[in-house]
């Protein structure tokens, strides 16, 4: 197995880094592999809902959402991470989790996650050590 997290704060090894470290470590030893990938400092645009998605099954912009789409194809997981600024998540995971589903909406089989699948809890299987 493995599990893509992604670290959405503008600060690459902060605090928001070090908490999903915590998390892949204690995946492996489940035997779950992991992967950090992050949003990075610079802005990420929100959808425009232009529909090319729904044609070439990539997003108008080629950044991180795409980047996202190419590795999350042999992933079985995801973890996103953030820190909280006034409330709220950063403005980059939040413009990239709107065009991450929209994008999913119009490709639903790009990703095999339970995340995207609408699993309920009680449907997931408990991994033991």
């Amino acid at each position: 197995m493995k599990v893509l997290m992604i670290n959405g704060s503008p600060h690459k090894n902060g605090s928001t880094y070090t908490a999903l470290t915590i998390v892949g470590e204690e995946l492996k030893k489940y035997g779950v592999d992991y992967e950090i990938m992050w949003i990075g400092a610079k802005p990420v645009s929100g959808c425009l809902a232009c529909s090319t998605c729904k044609q070439t099954g990539k997003c108008v912009f080629d950044d991180i959402v795409n980047e996202f789409m190419e590795k999350g194809k042999d992933c079985d997981g995801f973890v996103f991470g953030s820190p909280v600024y006034y409330a709220s998540a950063t403005g980059q995971i939040t413009s990239f989790l709107d065009r991450l589903f929209i994008l999913l909406i119009t490709q639903p089989k790009r990703l095999n996650s339970v995340l995207f699948q609408h699993c309920l809890p009680a449907k997931i299987k408990h991994l033991e050590p």
